[in-house]
């Protein structure tokens, strides 16, 4: 069963201190100073960089190719990995139901992210074993609410 995120609801409150008071750009509200393991597969430097500079704090893990994603998703385990849907080799969705396979990694957040959606997204995730699906492009505040 995937996860069914409303964004609209989570850009709300990403941007509050959890109070409904303001909080500086780019900081986290105390509940969420966690560090995460984070997968990002995508083959665009400028969105791995993107990631980097927006998940400061948490511990990154960057593949350029989906063989590269599925090796890292093994080795480390992430609580969350961002999977682009087109990267040469081994795509997103290719590299999300191997993962799915894998009992260990059963506890990851799988997120798939792409600039061409489908209309049949919700059934697409679900199919591959996705938990959310991402449009490029997006906003920070989106990456935060789905590290929360």
């Amino acid at each position: 069963m995937a996860v069914r995120l409303n964004l609209s609801a989570l850009r709300d409150r990403v941007g509050t201190d959890g109070d409904g008071g303001p909080r500086p750009f780019g900081t986290r509200p105390e509940r969420y100073r966690d560090v995460a393991t984070i997968l990002v597969a995508d083959d665009l430097d400028s969105i791995r960089r993107l990631f980097r500079y927006a998940l400061q704090g948490h511990t990154m893990l960057e593949a350029a190719t989906g063989e590269e994603a599925l090796v890292l998703l093994v080795r480390h385990r992430p609580d969350v990995a961002f999977l682009d849907i087109m990267m040469d080799g081994l795509s997103g969705d290719q590299v999300c139901r191997a993962a799915r396979s894998d009992p260990a990694l059963a506890a990851t957040r799988i997120v798939l992210m792409s600039a061409h959606a489908r209309p049949e997204v919700d059934q697409h995730i679900t199919e591959v074993g996705a938990d959310v699906f991402l449009r490029k492009p997006f906003i920070i505040s989106q990456l935060l609410a789905l590290v929360a």
